[in-house]
């Protein structure tokens, strides 16, 4: 039983199944990933410090490419500027991006309002400019993720809200969906925001927090392209992009 129908939930319950179990994911919304899996800003970002986080990000997009049918299908490539104030704050950047193949031109600033000109008011004085980059159609992976599940045997259930979950002896026995008692030998909490109350109606308290973020929507006077690239400051940790295409 997998209890949660987000990312985390579809890759878990995709992962069982391929792997021969029978699977139940329950979701408790009418549509999947309508939370932070679907409200999200979709950067597909391949360059990362640490290393380990390029490395992770590097192996998934194979991976997608098979689920999905191809890299059309799940990526718009709009590339990604990493920008800075302070040209060594992108050098380390540099260096796990030549360990790992990835495309990444240095841009100094001329090349770098060149590409994005309302960074003209600004501090930013160098970049890296990744055209493999750009905004991942989170909804054609959850699609592709529970069109797979479905095919491998498993069974997604939607508008059903987790209870608790039932332990017998040590281990789990069953959780409870509404007034229903349904029977799991082992169960994967992928609930996001609710994953902590969940766990703790079984004794095992998840050390996990929900927290809000905050995305300021702008009108700019001059539009942007909806290819536009998506700019990342790695030095203030903030981004901006087009939203959905739009100008």
């Amino acid at each position: 039983m997998v209890i949660g129908g987000g990312i985390a939930g579809l890759v878990a319950a995709d992962a069982a199944a391929g792997a021969g179990w029978q699977v139940t994911l329950v979701e408790r919304e009418p549509q999947l990933m309508s939370h932070a899996s679907g409200r999200n800003a979709a950067i597909y970002r391949p360059l990362e410090a640490p290393a380990v986080v390029t490395a992770l990000a590097t192996a998934a997009a194979p991976l997608l490419d098979e689920l999905c049918g191809g890299r059309a299908a799940w990526l718009r490539p709009t590339g990604l500027l990493l920008t800075a104030a302070h040209g060594g704050s992108l050098d380390e950047l540099s260096r796990i991006a030549a360990a790992h193949g990835i495309a990444a031109q240095a841009l100094d600033r001329a090349a770098l309002l060149a590409r994005a000109p309302l960074l003209a008011g600004g501090p930013c004085a160098a970049a890296l400019w990744l055209p493999g980059a750009g905004v991942i159609d989170n909804h054609a992976v959850g699609q592709a993720l529970e069109r797979r599940i479905t095919a491998r045997g498993g069974v997604i259930t939607r508008s059903n809200a987790v209870v608790r979950i039932e332990p017998r002896g040590a281990r789990v026995d069953a959780v409870v969906v509404g007034d229903e008692r349904l029977a799991a030998d082992v169960v994967v909490i992928a609930g996001g925001a609710w994953a902590a109350a969940l766990g703790a109606t079984v004794g095992a308290p998840l050390v996990l927090t929900p927290m809000r973020r905050h995305l300021a929507m702008l009108t700019v006077d001059a539009p942007l392209a909806p290819a536009a690239p998506t700019v990342w400051d790695v030095e203030l940790g903030c981004y901006w992009r087009p939203e959905a295409g739009e100008p």
